[in-house]
């Protein structure tokens, strides 16, 4: 019996050690394929490419605003409400070109009228217009919905900052974006002991969505301005930022 079980495990280690055996030439045979590693900054030894990331970043101040203002009036009599608000608005619309708001930089943004209920009663109609202003000189923000509001504007909507032209900054990012990606790239490549020898592929992208020239926003908080609307409030432009990607194949030899 004792022999019997030791013929049995000597059996079992030589299986072992044959496997072993076996695996390691085929290792040695075809390899062994690693997970790939991240697409940003890998190095492809087999087909000798190192692929890179690029990101330029350019912040500057914004030198365009719009501004969404308007009039909102009530009546029982639709025809009334509408007649009404005109005379408002025409008023307003003067008053912002007195301002040096020129006519082609006053349009129509919003028209509507509709009932207004109040416990199932009619209360009367609302008719609300509202026109979005560009203004080349964000400084004058305040001084603008100061103008709307003594003029009679009694609804503001939005604000918001842009770069009229934000195209050519985006190139000056989009080159700081490739000059980041060839840094990485020759840095990935010398410590290998190899050197770039031209670009196999070239492309533009982002994190998400569609690569934007820039990104509009606006921290005028209205609802803790809103009593200070007859002062014009607290308006700060702040500053754009504009950013560029790029993903770059480089050949190495």
């Amino acid at each position: 019996m004792e022999k019997t079980k030791l013929t049995i495990l000597v059996s079992v280690i030589i299986t072992l050690i044959a496997a072993v055996l076996v695996f390691n030439i085929i290792i040695m045979t075809n390899g062994f394929n690693a997970p790939a590693a991240s697409i940003i900054g890998s190095v492809d030894v087999k087909a000798d490419t190192v692929e890179v990331y690029g990101q330029g970043r350019i912040s500057a101040a914004p030198d365009v605003a719009y501004l969404t203002l308007g009039v909102e009036n009530l009546s029982i009599d639709p025809k009334k409400a509408q007649e009404d608000n005109s005379a408002k608005m025409e008023n307003l619309i003067n008053a912002l070109k007195n301002a040096g708001i020129d006519n082609a930089d006053i349009q129509t943004s919003s028209y509507e009228v509709y009932p207004r209920n109040r416990y199932s009663e009619l209360e009367g109609f609302t008719v609300t217009n509202l026109v979005t202003v560009t203004l080349k000189d964000v400084g004058k923000a305040s001084e603008i919905i100061k103008t709307a509001y003594d003029a009679g504007a009694n609804y503001f909507r939005n604000i918001s900052f842009d770069i009229l032209d934000r195209k050519q900054l985006y190139m000056q990012a989009l080159d700081m974006a490739n000059g980041r990606a060839l840094e990485k790239a020759e840095k990935l490549a010398a410590n290998m002991d190899r050197r770039l020898a031209g670009v196999v592929s070239l492309s533009e992208g982002n994190s998400g969505g569609n690569t934007p020239y820039y990104i509009q926003f606006s921290n005028y908080d209205y609802a803790a301005a809103a009593p200070a609307l007859s002062d014009g409030g607290i308006i700060s432009s702040g500053e754009l930022e504009i950013t560029a990607i790029v993903y770059i194949v480089y050949r190495l030899n």
